[in-house]
């Protein structure tokens, strides 16, 4: 399903667009050597590099509409999907398709009704409840619990998709998601529009 698109709220030239697209898919290129490189496990090398060709493809594909949003805040894709909180790790890959889902949101459309976008949608409430740690953890396996997600009618990932949703806002500079300490909006328009968009999705879902 592609949720509704209000008019732009972000627009670039042409050119700048197609120079954000280039610059992330040169990301995902630089995090498959980054991985090669740091590799210490040949089976976790060769599913997280087919994980990230598939993103190249998503990549590839993404519109003017969803790209806007990168280009005008001048996201610098290579460092941000290299940059690191310990020493030997970097930049959550689960979290790089949320952000597409951001931008597209933070550009005037909505979530849609899929995986990525409906956790993203559960972590964003949970923000703005001021649910965080185990807190946040139940308030998103609750929320996505009511949205019918997860096996058995109970969603238990609210831990790792909470935190991979958060790293993809902290990515494109909408909060700061600094581990061992509470979530801090930075740009807060985004962030209302993130909101707002959730708990469309909510009204929907819940119905």
């Amino acid at each position: 399903m592609t949720a509704p698109r209000n008019a732009a709220i972000y627009d670039a030239p042409a050119e700048e667009i197609a120079a954000s697209k280039a610059a992330l898919l040169s990301a995902l290129d630089a995090r498959r050597a980054w991985e090669r490189e740091h590799a210490t496990d040949p089976k976790h090398l060769e599913s997280i590099c087919s994980t990230l060709s598939s993103y190249s493809k998503r990549a590839s594909k993404l519109d003017p509409f969803t790209l806007a949003y990168a280009s005008v805040n001048g996201i610098a894709w290579g460092e941000r999907f290299l940059d690191s909180r310990a020493a030997g790790s970097a930049h959550n890959v689960y979290a790089m398709p949320k952000c597409w889902g951001i931008m597209r949101v933070c550009n005037g459309g909505s979530f849609d009704n899929c995986s990525d976008d409906k956790t993203t949608a559960a972590a964003v409430l949970a923000i703005a409840a001021k649910a965080y740690g185990k807190q946040g953890t139940n308030h998103i396996n609750d929320t996505c619990t009511r949205w019918g997600m997860g096996r058995d009618g109970s969603y238990g990932a609210g831990g790792t998709q909470g935190g991979s949703s958060r790293r993809a806002m902290h990515t494109l500079g909408i909060i700061n998601d600094t581990e061992g300490s509470d979530v801090k909006i930075l740009r807060d328009d985004d962030f209302k529009r993130l909101l707002a968009a959730a708990k469309r999705l909510d009204k929907a879902l819940s119905k």
